[in-house]
């Protein structure tokens, strides 16, 4: 009787071991490129959002502020930096949704709040919960509200937490309240304090001044991106800091209200120029502070 031709076991084996190799070997590849689109992404993300400051000053005279009647709860009348900028970003139907006369507990305003943004959000970041996420700080426990991966630089002045810092000079000399006035082109209360920022109050130059970094929204509840107590970060705690400390609760605020990313290595931010830089997590952190000052008179060099 003729045998027939064909693998023996030992064969099959081989080719198997084969094509598992080489399936190790490319999904690493694959990966890698997924990651690389998706920085790129975020990166597109912030450049967006830098032209749409941008263009507001050009409209405003100033750029877009916190606004806040010192309520913090829903219940209150107040609006982020975000909200000025909507109609830059394509989003001029919500944006005229919104009754700024009105507390944000108002039935548009409240529904504008839940809405989840792309642009805001880092495709990187697994933490966003697909852009809304509820437990948000101040607002109603439950609530699914829309957040953001991307902050406004506040300075590098911070009364709380482990990095307490007080800069000694430039904008809010000698204060190391980094929340409401703080030493950077935007504070958490701009509007309810009278404090604002125009291009020429960046005198460290535009290139030397962070404006708007990446943040986790899910590691940190004072985010979204309708709150005026969301939308900035400081400077004073390191980059990437509760990114890698997982003993770090969302509720953590005096040690999260800062900037991270879910990018290898460190994280975008947008200058005052409108370009994009990628800053390292191991930057000296006295660099890293000093970008964040727009009026500081430092001296900083490769970074």
């Amino acid at each position: 009787m003729r045998r027939r031709p064909g693998f023996t076991l030992i064969e099959l084996l081989v080719v198997i071991a084969i094509i598992a190799v080489l399936i190790a070997l490319l999904l690493p590849a694959v990966q890698q490129a997924r990651e690389a689109a998706r920085r790129s992404q975020c990166k597109n993300n912030l450049k967006q959002l830098g032209l749409a400051i941008h263009n507001y000053h050009d409209t405003s005279n100033m750029f877009p502020i916190n606004y806040t009647d010192g309520n913090y709860a829903e219940t209150g009348r107040h609006h982020s930096w975000i909200f000025g900028i909507l109609p830059y970003i394509d989003q001029a139907p919500l944006f005229n949704t919104i009754d700024s006369s009105q507390p944000m507990s108002f039935a548009a305003n409240l529904a504008a709040a839940q809405r989840s943004i792309v642009v805001l959000l880092c495709p990187s970041d697994t933490t966003s919960g697909n852009g809304t996420l509820n437990n948000r700080a101040n607002l109603i426990a439950g609530n699914f509200y829309g957040v953001n991966s991307y902050k406004a630089v506040a300075g590098n002045n911070w009364a709380w937490g482990t990095f307490l810092y007080t800069h000694p000079s430039g904008r809010s000399t000698g204060d190391s309240n980094g929340l409401d006035a703080g030493n950077g082109w935007m504070c958490r209360s701009g509007g309810g304090s009278g404090r604002t920022s125009r291009m020429r109050d960046l005198t460290d130059g535009t290139s030397n001044v962070t404006m708007v970094g990446e943040a986790l929204p899910g590691r940190c509840s004072h985010s979204s991106w309708f709150h005026f107590n969301h939308t900035t970060a400081t400077c004073a705690v390191p980059l990437n800091y509760y990114q890698k400390n997982l003993a770090i609760t969302a509720g953590d605020w005096p040690n999260n209200y800062s900037f991270a990313s879910q990018h290898v290595g460190g994280g975008h931010f947008l200058m005052g120029d409108g370009t994009v830089r990628f800053i390292s997590e191991n930057i000296a952190i006295a660099t890293y502070r000093n970008l964040a000052t727009i009026d500081g008179g430092e001296v900083v060099g490769e970074f």
